[in-house]
């Protein structure tokens, strides 16, 4: 799942880099069109030509694909905070887990002691047993 988020992460950024590169490039050239090629469109142009049309296009890039692009950054950026929340909650359900796992483990551990302490215990009240039965054969062979 991290690794799916990390990845989520470099898609983002990246999108985030190719938007303002589009913003910046769609900027620039309207730009260099007003301010060049307007002007020599203008001084080209014959009594009477129309331009209306050139400033109307300039003014539909503004408000057309700059403010898409700008909606997407928003969205995109209001978004990016999600990211490193959504590693830190899974990086907390990760070490909630490692600790349920390590009692897990330490409980088994500590069983496992009792266990061999109880089988310790009982080898030797069996050698103690078999240390009287032999005394007590030992005792009876003597009376004999």
């Amino acid at each position: 799942m991290l690794v799916e988020i990390r990845s989520q992460v470099f898609d983002c950024a990246k999108e985030l880099q190719q938007l303002r590169g589009y913003s910046n490039t769609v900027d620039i050239n309207a730009e260099n069109y007003y301010i060049e090629s307007y002007a020599k469109i203008q001084r080209l142009s014959i009594k009477g030509d129309n331009l209306v049309f050139l400033p109307k296009f300039r003014s539909l890039r503004s408000r057309k694909y700059q403010s898409q692009i700008e909606k997407y950054l928003n969205y995109l950026i209001a978004n990016q905070d999600f990211f490193p929340q959504t590693i830190s909650t899974i990086r907390g359900m990760v070490e909630i887990k490692q600790v349920e796992l390590n009692r897990v483990q330490e409980e088994r551990a500590r069983q496992r002691d009792r266990q061999q302490l109880q089988l310790y215990k009982q080898k030797e009240q069996e050698q103690k047993d078999r240390d009287r039965e032999q005394m007590e054969i030992g005792r009876k062979n003597e009376d004999k």
